[in-house]
């Protein structure tokens, strides 16, 4: 049975990856619908408790609505942009409360150094992108060939993910760049096995057939063990974490079979001698691979026993919920609490919800303000415990002018 499809593949490689290459359209056509959706009713549902507890905090305080200030310059690493940007964020660390800025002024080196002229016949020269990436006369066979299978997955699961009405969030739109990623390896393994044989051999038909015939069963359970590992993500509450395992899991089988169709098609098209590289391996891998294969037994034993060790070791796994352990020691954040627990009978926390009607805000305001007062007062609370109470002001103070008809 194998034997009769491995040989189907490698008869009609060429029309078949034809036919799964116009095949994009079809999901292509379908992306005209896709959707981006972060609103809160994705991450909770709409009948969950953390939902009914947001439209509770939405009724009490009218929003959670936040202001977002963007700029924009033709090129963002000019000189006269990077001075700006570095000037503004200069003057936004010295307000107060501001405890941090992200200035990208800061990796502007970085992006200059990684930007050279010249990384054409930087990678050209490069030995290890020009056997795996390039035929032997400098063109990009292979990599044309694994990007066709890569781009043809990638759309038919984002596809396929519309069709099925889920929307873009924070966490699926990940989703087409990992695919990318780890749809790579199955047609990396596939042109680097025809490569080979044709440097051998030097029929195609020939190296497209024993290339399936080997190297799928191999590609089949990587990615089937991937597309489980994904497949566990679909035990989450959170439907944007559920939808990205489902269709991780299901772009990973894609990837199988687009590769094992699509590669060997496109390399079959070439003519002689366009990918023919050295039989001979090179690097490192080889030679790790060699001694693994001689020394079967010995490496088996050895994976034995640091399993083991594993399990052994994830027995003293514990959760820790104290969010202080998660500061470094140094941190101010946890001296101070670890100051007042030492020497006073530690931090906690009193939270007051004051509601009222429109009528009834301005002696609220008063009493809030009278409260800010008296704790101010207290000798154990520290002055600025009860400028919390502030913000609490301004919220109602907003809320009442809003529900006046006025702006705030």
């Amino acid at each position: 049975m194998w034997d009769k499809l491995t040989t189907l593949l490698a008869d009609r490689s060429r029309w078949i990856a034809v036919v799964c290459l116009c095949s994009a359209a079809i999901p292509a056509y379908w992306l005209r619908n896709a959707r981006v959706d972060n609103s809160i009713e994705v991450w909770t549902g709409t009948r969950s408790e953390a939902h009914r507890t947001y439209q509770r905090f939405l009724e009490k305080y009218g929003n959670e609505e936040f202001v977002v200030i963007a700029g924009e310059a033709q090129d963002p690493l000019s000189e006269d942009a990077l001075a700006f940007q570095s000037d503004l964020a200069s003057r936004l660390r010295q307000i107060d409360q501001v405890e941090g800025v992200l200035d990208i002024t800061q990796v502007a080196a970085a992006f200059r150094k990684f930007r050279p002229d010249d990384w054409k016949e930087s990678l050209r020269g490069n030995d290890f992108f020009q056997n795996l990436l390039l035929g032997a006369d400098g063109h990009t066979y292979g990599v044309i060939a694994v990007m066709g299978a890569v781009g043809v997955t990638t759309l038919w699961t984002v596809g396929l993910m519309v069709l099925a009405g889920r929307t873009f969030n924070m966490v699926t739109v990940t989703l087409p760049s990992l695919l990318m990623v780890l749809s790579l390896s199955a047609g990396i393994h596939i042109v680097l096995r025809i490569q080979s044989l044709l440097a051998d051999a030097g029929d195609r038909r020939a190296a497209v057939r024993k290339t399936i015939r080997k190297v799928l069963p191999a590609i089949l359970l990587s990615n089937i063990t991937t597309a489980i590992g994904f497949g566990s993500l679909m035990m989450s509450d959170m439907r944007p974490v559920l939808d990205f395992g489902l269709f991780a899991s299901l772009g990973m089988m894609l990837s199988f079979f687009f590769n094992a169709t699509i590669v060997p098609g496109i390399l079959s098209w070439l003519r002689p001698g366009a990918i023919t590289v050295s039989a001979r391996p090179t690097y490192w891998t080889a030679r790790a691979g060699r001694a693994v294969a001689s020394r079967r037994l010995w490496f088996l034993a050895s994976s034995l026993v640091v399993l083991g060790v594993s399990l052994l070791l994830m027995t003293g796994l514990r959760v820790e919920s104290n969010v202080l352990k998660f500061f470094p020691a140094d941190s101010k954040v946890r001296r101070d609490y670890q100051f007042i627990a030492e020497r006073l009978t530690g931090l906690y926390t009193i939270e007051l919800d004051a509601v009222t009607d429109s009528q009834g805000g301005g002696a609220l305001l008063k009493q809030i303000e009278q409260l800010g007062t008296d704790l101010a007062g207290v000798t154990m609370l520290t002055a600025s415990a009860a400028d919390f109470l502030v913000l609490p002001a301004c919220v109602a103070s907003v809320n009442l002018w809003n529900g006046r008809g006025h702006k705030p």
